[in-house]
């Protein structure tokens, strides 16, 4: 009995919900998006698309490091975080973009999503408030 009352609790208390386990890419509010499809994720991130369709300028933001969000993103647009950055060099290198803002954790990905016109990125859907950001795409886990 004490073990089941404690796989209970476990499976209660242990497990992330699913608000949790859910990825937001999500866009300033100025951005007048309403989806992105897998392509043209892949083509922002790597810097190959820089405007948006109104002609505003595309600012990706990036987390810095590994994380669970980051790999959820990468799964989605099925590349690696390497292939992206070696796109993303040969670009900057030409002069042609500049590199994605970076931030050190989600709490910073949503706070300069939401203070940069044009900015994209990803973070936990539980972060990602309709007053601060547009989601676009939720990532199942």
């Amino acid at each position: 009995m004490k073990l089941i009352l404690s796989l209970l609790i476990f499976a209660a208390c242990g497990f992330p919900n699913n608000t949790e386990a859910q990825i937001a890419i999500a866009t300033h509010k100025s951005v007048m998006v309403s989806e992105l499809n897998e392509q043209e994720l892949i083509d922002i991130f790597s810097l190959e698309e820089s405007h948006w369709s109104n002609g505003g300028r595309i600012v990706p933001v990036e987390l810095k490091g590994k994380s669970d969000i980051k790999s959820q993103f990468y799964a989605l647009i099925g590349r690696s975080p390497n292939e992206i950055k070696r796109k993303r060099l040969r670009i900057v290198l030409a002069g042609d973009g500049d590199p994605p803002i970076p931030a050190k954790s989600a709490e910073e990905m949503l706070a300069k999503i939401s203070s940069t016109p044009g900015a994209i990125g990803y973070l936990p859907l539980h972060l990602a408030s309709a007053d601060e950001v547009n989601v676009i795409h939720i990532i199942e886990n």
